[in-house]
C-alpha cells in the first residue's frame, strides 16, 4: 500500500500539466494539438491527482493536522482548474479565451501544487 507521502508526489507528478495547457492555448499548427485527446487527458491527470490526495488524506493520522490543513483547499483549486478547461475547450463568453482561461487554470494547479507540497513539508519525516 502506498504511503501518504507518495500519494501526495504522485499528485504533484499528475498536476504537472503546464505543457498541456501551453499546447491547449496555443495549439501549434498540427492535428495533434487540436485532438480531442489533449483536453481529455490534462482532465484525466486532474481527477487521478484528486483521486490520490482523497485517498492520502483518508490515510492521515489524527497528528497530521499541519498536512490535512494543506490539503483542505485542494479540491476547490482542482474543480475551478476544470472549469477552466472546459471553457478552454468550449469558450462560453467573449472574454472567455483559451490564453486567458489557461493561465488561470495554471494559477489554481501551480495553488494547487504548493498546497500539496506544504502538506508534504509538514509530514513527518519517514
Amino acid at each position: 500500500m502506498a504511503t501518504v507521502r507518495e500519494r501526495l508526489e504522485s499528485a504533484l507528478a499528475h498536476l504537472s500539466l503546464d505543457d498541456e495547457l501551453d499546447r491547449l492555448a496555443n495549439p501549434r499548427h498540427t492535428d495533434h494539438d487540436r485532438h480531442v485527446y489533449l483536453p481529455k487527458k490534462v482532465a484525466d491527470q486532474i481527477a487521478a491527482a484528486r483521486r490520490e490526495i482523497h485517498v492520502a488524506n483518508a490515510q492521515l493520522q489524527v497528528d497530521d493536522l499541519a498536512a490535512s490543513h494543506s490539503l483542505a483547499g485542494v479540491r476547490s483549486r482542482l474543480s475551478r482548474a476544470e472549469e477552466l478547461l472546459d471553457r478552454i475547450v468550449q469558450p462560453q463568453r467573449t472574454y472567455d479565451t483559451p490564453t486567458r482561461n489557461a493561465g488561470l487554470a495554471r494559477d489554481e494547479l501551480a495553488a494547487a501544487r504548493t498546497a500539496i507540497q506544504r502538506a508534504l513539508d509538514a509530514l513527518p519525516p519517514e
